[in-house]
């Protein structure tokens, strides 16, 4: 998976160069990402498309932008056979809508992955009703995730007993404070029910 080169504003015949050059460099299956946010590129279906066409590999889409539910829809129509799957991202707080356009699972953070298959079990059994009420149990977590970033996906393996530490080496981030904690345990329990018995959140 490869992002446009960050830090700076790519041209567009930057962006192709980059990603023909990943193309050519390997034949393992490419997956475009695509997003928004500070030192991005972002692309448009119609280039996306374009990539896809012309190079072999390139089979597979992340599209994380600004209107991506929207986009996954324009990617899947531009593309056709020549894309095997469009993922979504964003932390899966779009997945609902980038499921009626089409999109072929989401990839989100890690931490609490396991309520986002019991989600995505739901979405294919067609169970609408599960699917809205796991979704919005999962959605304050997320809104959190948004706010916080890594240190509260640290965080909440902590609570949930994977990792031992949620300390951050990178700088910049808000550590949570008790109250923060408190809330994020509080939409844990209420996402117990959806989670793998050994990890539920622990008191």
């Amino acid at each position: 998976m490869a992002l446009p080169p960050t830090l700076h504003p790519s041209t567009v015949a930057d962006l192709k160069a980059h990603y023909h050059a990943i193309g050519a460099a390997t034949a393992l299956p490419l997956v475009i990402q695509n997003v928004i946010g500070q030192g991005a590129t972002t692309m448009g279906a119609p280039l996306i498309a374009e990539l896809v066409h012309e190079i072999p590999t390139a089979r597979f889409v992340k599209e994380e932008s600004g209107y991506p539910a929207q986009t996954v829809g324009e990617i899947i129509r531009l593309c056709g056979d020549k894309v095997e799957g469009v993922m979504g991202g964003r932390a899966g707080k779009t997945l609902l809508e980038e499921v009626r356009h089409g999109v072929s699972g989401t990839m989100p953070a890690c931490e609490i992955a396991d309520v986002h298959v019991a989600l995505w079990n739901a979405i294919e059994a067609k169970d609408d009703k599960r699917v809205r009420l796991i979704f919005q149990r999962l959605l304050p977590l997320l809104d959190m995730e948004g706010n916080y970033g890594m240190p509260l996906m640290k965080e909440v393996l902590k609570m949930r007993g994977v990792i031992g530490s949620a300390a951050v080496r990178q700088s910049g981030f808000r550590a949570l404070d008790t109250n923060a904690r408190e809330e994020a345990a509080a939409i844990m329990d209420d996402l117990s029910e959806f989670m793998l018995p050994a990890y539920r959140h622990r008191h």
